[in-house]
């Protein structure tokens, strides 16, 4: 069966959609650092921004030769629809990745060099450091990653890699929705695809 192609609601400016690279076949079409999403009005809004902090990246930003409109995914579908309607009123959205590599499912077929070379992970440092040292009053740096990935024997490999991008957010104040998700000794925050919109926004 073929998986269901999610594209943007109709209060997203797709036109002004930015992703980086801004083509997203550079980087061997394998990796995505940001991707920017603002909403229609905008202009009318509180001019704060969500900055999500996410697993990785999907196909989302690409665009449908067919369809002739950009790709969403069921995730940013998700993420884009609760921050519209929460009560701060952002105009837009930016989303990062605790790995840039493309991929719906984080699972056994990624190897290391896929998931850690060709530079990428520095590249996605210095664009998440950078987001966050321009961010604006205002702006919520929301943590959406969810737990453990389905790779087997990742588990380590992850929480490092938390501890990394929780360095480089250099203290910076921090929101999730929802209950944090508990494995064992270790807490995450709940998943943008399990948001729903009764959940408050609270501080981690």
């Amino acid at each position: 069966m073929a998986r269901k192609r999610f594209y943007f609601s109709s209060y997203i400016d797709e036109e002004s959609i930015k992703t980086n690279p801004e083509n997203i076949e550079d980087e061997g079409g394998l990796y995505r650092y940001s991707i920017r999403i603002p909403f229609i009005d905008a202009a009318e809004r509180s001019g704060k921004r969500a900055i999500v902090i996410m697993k990785n990246p999907s196909k989302a930003g690409k665009y449908d030769l067919v369809a002739e409109r950009k790709l969403s995914d069921d995730t940013i579908y998700k993420v884009l629809d609760y921050l519209y309607k929460h009560e701060e009123n952002f105009s837009e959205v930016i989303i990062l990745n605790l790995f840039a590599l493309y991929g719906s499912v984080f699972n056994n077929d990624l190897n290391e060099q896929k998931i850690y070379g060709n530079g990428n992970l520095e590249k996605n440092n210095k664009v998440i450091s950078e987001t966050i040292k321009k961010r604006l009053n205002g702006d919520r740096i929301v943590i959406a990653w969810g737990q453990y990935p389905k790779k087997k024997n990742f588990g380590n490999n992850y929480r490092k890699r938390i501890n990394q991008v929780m360095k480089l957010l250099d203290g910076a104040p921090l929101w999730r929705v929802g209950d944090k998700v508990k494995i064992g000794d270790c807490e995450f925050p709940q998943h943008g695809l399990q948001w729903v919109d009764f959940e408050k926004m609270e501080p981690q």
